[in-house]
């Protein structure tokens, strides 16, 4: 696994700068040599780049030695060095694969699912806080938060104070390491880190629905002074509709007349939790390009008891609601499926279509802010089996909330 970390990524300072050895450094580890496997393979050349406060990034320089030297991959050396309130940063880029490749060229490229290819650590020259929190930081800020179903929200402002935040967030518990600093452990945390402003509105995400998480965010101000927040939280838990609207028949199977059919529509979570609904029979006409509106039609539920389900089935609209549910509770995906048959009568066969390879999932889950969704419409298409024709298309809509 591709890595670049620092030994220590807090210093901590008896007093404020000022002094011109007040200055500690670090040492940084890095090693992309399993990173060859996505180039074929061969060995990889590293990029690390670096910068102290918002300053300019420079680009560290790897001489190589010798005329068949191997490109840079693995190795470590020091940082440079790092005074109280200084925020000191690393990346580390495959060269081979993003060749020429500047930092912060993809926005947010530090975070899950920016699109860049990059590993980072960041160091912090903080003030020794064995003393109170100087008030005139702690009460310069103010902090609205936000917790959804997939999402951490921040939105923070303070008054005259340039303010760098680190905004971690773990399923973890927090650890102490250094005195009265609390940190996290786990790799897998999810981070955002914003320099030197005086407000930020970020969402720190994605996180799973109705999960109980561990927040630690940090503030610190140009003179390494700063505090801590720790909190629990628990993310809002999901909540699905499924509504079906039409049924279109593609194709009725029959070339010279009338197809006749039936069709059997699911709406699953696993096999205890799925509403099948059914239409039509074998004198059910059909015909090419019909447009069949959903309204209650026969349903079994696999979640309520059978015994009150037997046959004729109880009718009901073609509705199911899902949750809300946890991501810890262990659910299978939700899914659409479709099937149906086409009765071709005497001395034929009757042909068959159905969503391929079983249960499809079908639904996109955003993050964020616009996590929920309402009504949003779908299709999908019961294709026939080899050698028939029969093919209709059912269209549906979703809607996803967080409670």
């Amino acid at each position: 696994m591709a890595y670049i970390t620092a030994a220590e990524t807090v210093l901590l300072f008896a007093t404020a700068s000022g002094a011109s050895d007040n200055t500690q450094r670090t040492r940084i580890t890095f090693d992309m040599e399993l990173a060859g496997k996505q180039v074929g393979g061969d060995l990889v050349e590293v990029a690390i780049w670096w910068r102290r406060n918002t300053e300019a990034w420079h680009k560290l320089d790897f001489p190589k030695v010798g005329i068949n030297a191997h490109p840079v991959n693995k190795g470590a050396f020091w940082s440079w060095n790092v005074a109280p309130g200084d925020v000191l940063q690393y990346r580390m880029y495959n060269d081979t694969v993003q060749p020429g490749y500047v930092p912060d060229t993809v926005a947010n490229e530090t975070q899950p699912h920016s699109g860049a290819m990059v590993w980072h650590t960041e160091i912090f020259g903080l003030l020794n806080m064995s003393r109170n929190t100087p008030d005139k930081l702690k009460n310069s800020y103010k902090a609205e938060k936000r917790i959804g179903g997939t999402y951490y929200g921040l939105r923070y402002q303070s008054k005259g104070i340039n303010t760098n935040i680190l905004f971690e967030i773990s399923q973890q518990e927090p650890i102490y390491g250094l005195p009265n600093y609390l940190r996290f452990t786990d790799p897998q945390r999810l981070s955002w880190l914003g320099l030197g402003a005086q407000q930020y509105d970020f969402n720190l995400m994605p996180l799973q629905p109705g999960t109980t998480y561990n927040v630690l965010i940090r503030y610190s101000d140009e003179s390494g002074n700063w505090f801590m927040e720790q909190e629990k939280i628990t993310t809002l838990r999901r909540q699905v509709v499924l509504k079906g609207d039409s049924i279109v028949v593609d194709n009725d199977g029959d070339p010279f007349a009338d197809g006749e059919a039936s069709f059997n529509i699911q709406f699953g979570q696993g096999a205890t939790n799925t509403a099948i609904f059914f239409m039509g029979h074998d004198d059910f006409k059909v015909h090419n390009g019909q447009n069949l509106p959903l309204g209650t039609l026969y349903k079994l539920d696999t979640s309520l008891p059978l015994i009150d389900q037997v046959w004729p089935l109880p009718e009901g609209p073609v509705e199911k609601t899902f949750g809300p549910y946890s991501a810890g509770d262990g659910q299978p995906d939700i899914t659409v499926y479709a099937a149906g048959t086409e009765y071709d009568g005497l001395f034929e066969s009757d042909e068959h279509a159905a969503t391929g390879g079983g249960f499809f999932a079908t639904l996109t889950y955003p993050t964020g802010p616009d996590e929920t969704v309402t009504d949003k419409t779908a299709s999908i298409t019961a294709v026939p089996d080899e050698d028939d024709n029969f093919q209709f298309t059912l269209n549906y809509r979703y809607s996803i909330t967080y409670l």
